[in-house]
């Protein structure tokens, strides 16, 4: 659902989802985005809109314990 909803903001690159072997109520979420501004510039607004969806196929909200940021690294080639 949130994969869906998300390819329709532009510089969307994708999602990956990774669940733990040990445990499967962990999941941790890997999106990209083309830039950072472009994933600030997300309306907020639309975010309460695409959960309920989320909730009504699932039948449950899963929540967000840790969020971060990261980069890609491009290195030269030598």
């Amino acid at each position: 659902m949130w994969t869906i909803a998300l390819a329709e903001y532009p510089k969307f690159l994708g999602k990956k989802v990774w669940i733990s072997p040990n445990d499967h109520t962990e999941v941790i979420l890997i999106i990209r985005w083309a830039t950072l501004e472009q994933l600030k510039a997300l309306p907020q607004a639309d975010l309460p809109t695409i959960e309920d969806k989320f909730i009504q196929l699932l039948g449950e909200s899963s929540p967000i314990v840790e969020s971060a940021e990261y980069q890609v690294r491009k290195f030269l080639h030598f």
